[in-house]
This record gives C-alpha cells, sequence and structure tokens, in this order.
C-alpha cells in the first residue's frame, strides 16, 4: 500500500530530487508531509478566501511569504543539525552523551506540520464539513507537546 503511495508521489512531482531514497527517512517524510501540508493550506485558505468573496492577491502572496519565511526557519534547523553533527564527528573534546545525527529538524517539522493541520482543519470548517472536536484537540496536544 506504501509503495502505491510512494510510486503516485514521485509521478505527481515530476523531480529528480524526490526519489525512493530520498523519501525512505524519517526525516524525509516529515519533509514531505510539511510541503504536501503547506500546499494544501495555501489552496484551502484561497478557497475560503474565494468562497467568502473575499480572496485578494496581496493576502495570497503574504501566505506564500509565510510559507517560505517556515521553510527558511526549517532549512535553519536542518544546517544547525548538520553543523552539531560535524562537530561532534570531527572535533573529539567536545562530545555528547549521545550520538547526535538530527535532532532540531524533526522538531521543527512536526510543530509546523500540526500548525499546518490546524490551519487545514479551520480551512475545512470554514468550507462548510463538520471538524470533530477531537480532531482538533489531537492537533493542539501534539503541537503543545512538541513546543515542551
Amino acid at each position: 500500500q506504501s509503495e502505491k503511495y510512494l510510486n503516485f508521489l514521485l509521478k505527481i512531482s515530476g523531480s529528480s530530487v524526490l526519489s525512493e531514497g530520498f523519501l525512505r527517512s524519517m526525516v524525509k517524510w516529515l519533509l514531505l508531509l510539511l510541503v504536501f501540508c503547506s500546499a494544501a493550506d495555501w489552496i484551502t485558505g484561497s478557497a475560503v478566501g474565494w468562497k467568502k468573496g473575499k480572496w485578494r492577491s496581496q493576502v495570497a502572496r503574504e501566505g506564500i511569504f509565510r510559507k517560505i519565511g517556515m521553510f527558511l526557519a526549517v532549512i535553519t534547523a536542518g544546517v544547525f543539525d548538520i553543523l552539531v553533527h560535524l562537530i561532534t564527528v570531527n572535533l573529539p573534546l567536545l562530545e555528547l552523551p549521545f550520538d547526535y545525527t538530527t535532532l532540531l529538524l524533526p522538531i521543527v517539522c512536526i510543530w509546523y506540520i500540526c500548525t499546518e493541520l490546524g490551519s487545514l482543519v479551520e480551512n475545512a470548517g470554514s468550507l462548510g464539513a463538520p471538524i470533530p472536536e477531537f480532531l482538533t484537540k489531537a492537533i493542539e496536544l501534539l503541537k503543545e507537546k512538541t513546543e515542551e
């Protein structure tokens, strides 16, 4: 089943960057989920604006700029993880009590995914879909736990 989804994602991406090897680890899946959720949020947010007769290109552009800022924060977390890993591997005087490969990047991705999921739920409600309260609470709880 997951192989079908992987093949579907590879077909629709049309990008050589997205390959089977790229999508194998947890971090890569988190990044893919973040991209999907971000795009879905922008599209559904635009649909809400259109439905209410309040769609404006300025507001849509601001949404794109927020997404760019979000991805800059994700890139920063990834660079930080790489930097700490390189330091701990190459400087024997600086040791951590555990092997450091990545820490911040997955947490930042999960936090942003939760933010996007919350926005998607709001957009779905604004488009007329009934939203189960437990879904909203589950998203909020995961985001809170990520912040801790």
